[in-house]
């Protein structure tokens, strides 16, 4: 095998490692709150729970909500996660 062939092959193992920490490390982050996001209120999702529900109970907008949470999926929201109500 020549040098350069060598060379090619024992850094590709980095390289997918590098390109696929890089596509994975935002998307990890998809729902959470940002550290920008200042959280005055905050719950915890409960079985049944629904941003409209939630909305109601503590007197707030699922628009707010949506706003306070970028990148919240109002329909699939996850048992346990924090969501901020402002």
């Amino acid at each position: 095998m020549a040098p350069a062939a060598k060379l090619i092959g024992s850094q590709l193992p980095a390289a997918m490692l590098v390109v696929m920490l890089l596509l994975v490390g935002p998307l990890s982050d998809m729902g959470r709150v940002s550290a920008e996001t200042t959280c005055n209120s905050a719950v915890v999702v409960e079985e049944g729970d629904t941003c409209f529900g939630i909305g109601q109970k503590f007197h707030t907008s699922v628009k707010q909500i949506r706003k306070a949470n970028p990148g919240l999926d109002c329909d699939n929201l996850q048992v346990g996660k924090q969501i901020c109500l402002s």
